[in-house]
């Protein structure tokens, strides 16, 4: 290489790795009997999202979309261990989060009347929260469903009074 003598400019080149990806949840709602009423209630549920690789303090935007994909809501922000709300049929994409495991929570009241299960990539498990992967440059994808079996209730007749004999 020759010797520099006089003022250069430099340019540095970087490889760049993407190391960052986005996460839709979904919230979706199956009723065994399609007249249940608690149907179109309009409830709201709330999910805790932890990113393992996340920065202290660090806010990752999110938008809302209905279930015809218009845009709800937009410039929300997140930080890990931070909570997102979502009715049946919306679902929430967080962009810039960090690769690595995610794990996603549903607060659910012990008196609750569904069974709540996630689909994560074709995969499906039960439980209150679900652990998956978010890779770089792509959408992790989770469904959070809550199914809920037709409404039970006692009924009792008592028979009082006279009895007559005819």
């Amino acid at each position: 290489l020759p010797a520099i003598t006089e003022n250069v400019v430099l340019y540095a080149i970087w490889n760049h790795t993407q190391t960052s990806g986005s996460l839709k949840l979904q919230k979706a709602e199956i009723f065994e009997d399609v007249n249940d009423e608690r149907k179109d209630d309009g409830a709201s549920y709330t999910f805790t999202v932890t990113f393992a690789n996340a920065e202290a303090g660090k806010s990752y935007p999110y938008t809302i979309y209905n279930s015809d994909n218009t845009a709800k809501s937009a410039d929300n922000s997140l930080v890990s261990g931070g909570t997102i709300v979502l009715k049946a049929g919306e679902y929430a994409v967080v962009n810039n989060v960090p690769g690595g495991s995610v794990t996603v929570s549903e607060r659910v009241a012990e008196d609750s009347e569904f069974d709540v299960s996630w689909n994560v990539a074709g995969s499906k498990t039960e439980g209150s929260a679900v652990t998956a992967t978010v890779t770089a440059g792509n959408q992790t994808e989770i469904v959070c469903v809550n199914t809920y079996s037709p409404l039970v209730s006692d009924l009792t007749i008592n028979n009082t009074g006279a009895q007559t004999n005819l």
